[in-house]
């Protein structure tokens, strides 16, 4: 243990050696939080909300804020960054969550720290544990038994009003249960009550008029994206596919001003040479092009996530080149229009096929595709459509100014609460694994075709923790127990995952407040039977 501690406080100075902060932490505080991402250091910083909430909490006079993550190679010592303190020594644990699979890491945070897991075992003089992210926008259900409270939501509205709270309860040393009733009572904070009922709570959303993007706090050499500044253009997306939940969680779509985003650039990059520009809806930024080449007239080279294929002009892929972009990720997720048209992802082969041309003359070293198998009203057709397609593109590619990498991605369609797609059934096991032997047998005689390894188990599992409850509570702890062991058997959750839900079967997050009405998005997809029979016409 000894020699792991010592290559442990290695790395944690290593990683602080390596990153360039305008973040200053208080000496004396009167709340003291650990900030914890689930997950790899690389990871975490490669999060805005992360660094958003790390920035905020650290500019509020009385709190320090440290920052913790949860790393494969040392499972038995979880420590914050800044002190090398434990977990239980802070009055706030307060979890950052992006990825269902992450709860595990939440409740081996926890065990790892000496703390019960679960929220009724844990005693007045432990840490109060909250959670918060897009993950539990989405369902908190699977985690309410190890927590104390969830925010539901976006946290920037309500930061002030939460912090005073907490300075206010330093001030007149509340008891813990005083501070979580208080807490309780603000909008969004949604509470584990052991295992008891909950009532709905409204979900934050960020105010039209008091909007402002995220961005990195740190630059670190050690990030997912090296060295690169982070900045949001917008949250949220207005195109409502059936199977993604970010459009329909982070509701209205909200894009920001391109005279606001470089005025965070100018103030915040500090000394980085990249920038990176995230959202949700990156490519339906109305000012995508002019924001892009400001950018590159300022000396900086540009990182974007996926694309959309009708929005790959020739100008805008002069625009890519010029900010030395060599990689782009294109999502056609279905191989045929039929299956397009039925999960809202309406793109023609003629639109993807003129979009890869385009890219085909540019400079980019390699296009990333990514497909879903297992969606809604697949057909065999369908998979043979993936096999067709990518043989097109790969020839297109093949036919260009100079060869092109292609990598392509197939992931297993997991169905998501709040989406039309909410009482759709997911593929067993069996069913995924069958699927994609079909295609990738069929890609790997493809000379050009890099395929990206995939774990049908996991996608499984996460399937079960994205449409869980509490039932689900021991699987997770029985992972967090064994962390980095062999999947417990998953098949007594199965049925929960691989059969229709009925209109009147209560969901486990009814108890939330929707962003979008449930009978608007139980409408939606009854209407998908309907589009099924239209689109066999296409």
């Amino acid at each position: 243990m000894k020699k792991a501690m010592d290559q442990f406080k290695k790395r944690q100075s290593w990683l602080l050696d390596n990153e360039r902060s305008s973040v200053i932490l208080q000496k004396e505080a009167l709340v003291q939080i650990a900030l914890v991402f689930p997950n790899t250091y690389e990871v975490g910083m490669s999060n805005l909300g992360f660094h958003t909430l790390y920035r905020l909490l650290n500019g509020v006079l009385g709190i320090r804020c440290e920052r913790a993550f949860v790393d494969a190679q040392f499972p038995e010592i979880i420590r914050t960054l800044e002190s090398g303190r434990t977990l239980n020594e802070f009055d706030i644990i307060a979890f950052s969550i992006a990825f269902e699979l992450d709860y595990v890491n939440v409740i081996r945070a926890l065990l790892v720290s000496g703390l019960e897991p679960f929220a009724t075992n844990r005693n007045e003089h432990d840490p109060i544990v909250l959670a918060g992210g897009v993950a539990t926008f989405i369902n908190p259900h699977p985690l309410l038994p190890f927590i104390d409270l969830c925010f539901t939501g976006e946290l920037e509205p309500m930061l002030n009003v939460w912090t005073d709270q907490l300075l206010e309860g330093s001030r007149h040393h509340w008891d813990k249960a005083t501070r979580l009733q208080k807490m309780q009572e603000l909008e969004g904070f949604f509470p584990s009550n052991g295992n008891g009922p909950v009532s709905p709570h409204k979900r934050i959303t960020w105010n039209e008029g008091r909007q402002s993007p995220q961005f990195s706090t740190i630059i670190s050499s050690a990030s997912h994206f090296t060295d690169m500044f982070l900045v949001e253009v917008g949250r949220g997306c207005g195109r409502f596919c059936s199977f993604c939940a970010a459009s329909h969680v982070y509701h209205p779509v909200r894009f920001f001003n391109k005279a606001t985003i470089l005025d965070v650039v100018d103030e915040h990059a500090i000394d980085a040479t990249r920038i990176g520009l995230v959202g949700a809806a990156l490519c339906d930024y109305p000012e995508i092009e002019p924001l892009c080449t400001a950018l590159v007239e300022r000396g900086y080279k540009l990182g974007l996530s996926s694309f959309r294929f009708e929005t790959l002009t020739s100008e805008f892929l002069h625009i890519l080149e010029r900010a030395g972009i060599q990689t782009i990720t294109l999502a056609p997720e279905a191989g045929t229009e039929r299956l397009r048209w039925i999960i809202n992802k309406r793109i023609t082969d003629q639109t993807i096929f003129a979009a890869i041309n385009k890219v085909a003359e540019s400079s980019i070293q390699t296009l990333k595709l990514y497909f879903l198998i297992g969606l809604p009203f697949e057909q065999e057709s369908d998979l043979e459509g993936i096999i067709r397609m990518v043989t097109r593109i790969r020839g297109i590619l093949d036919r260009g100014t100079r060869k092109t990498g292609l990598t392509v991605s197939m992931n297993a369609f997991i169905p998501k609460p709040f989406t039309a797609f909410q009482w759709a059934p997911m593929n067993n096991e069996k069913e995924l694994k069958s699927k994609r032997r079909y295609v990738e047998r069929a890609l790997r005689k493809l000379k050009g075709v890099q395929l990206v390894p995939k774990s049908t188990r996991l996608e499984v599992l996460q399937g079960i923790v994205s449409m869980g409850d509490r039932s689900i509570a021991e699987i997770l702890l029985a992972m967090a127990q064994k962390f980095g062991g062999s999947l417990p058997d998953l098949h007594p959750w199965m049925a929960s995952i691989t059969k229709s839900r009925a209109p009147a079967m209560q969901l486990p997050w009814d108890d939330l407040h929707y962003p979008i009405a449930r009978e608007r998005l139980w409408r939606q997809w009854q209407s998908k039977f309907n589009e099924k029979s239209e689109s066999e016409m296409i």
